[in-house]
């Protein structure tokens, strides 16, 4: 999953913001060491600052979300708020369908800020 992401994002979009519960997805992106930057995206504070210490990731504090469809959205704003990427961006996300699961990545989706 982490590779297709980085291959999507390097031919497509300009940045690539990551929701994540504990932030595992980011480290296994952040080791594929890819051009694009990572925004990597939690509403767990503790997971936020554990991001900071990777490699090319921008680590974002974001709204819990209750649904994919909202996790969705409240990625582009916080991603959007940040300053990391522009409206009209396209941007490359990951996320699980069981939202707030740990491990349960089974999504990508390429969309516009």
């Amino acid at each position: 999953m982490s590779n297709a992401a980085c291959d999507l994002a390097e031919a497509s979009a300009p940045c690539d913001p990551r929701p994540d519960v504990y932030g595992a997805h980011r480290v296994a992106v952040a080791r594929l060491r890819p051009r694009r930057p990572i925004v990597g995206l939690s509403h767990h504070r503790i997971a936020v600052q554990q991001m900071a210490l990777e490699w090319g990731v921008t680590p974002v504090l974001m709204p819990p979300s209750n649904d994919v469809e909202d996790l969705w959205s409240r990625s582009l704003e916080s991603a959007l708020a940040s300053g990391m990427i522009d409206a009209g961006d396209r941007v490359v996300l990951t996320a699980g369908t069981a939202v707030n699961l740990p491990g349960s990545t089974n999504v990508i989706k390429v969309d516009v800020a």
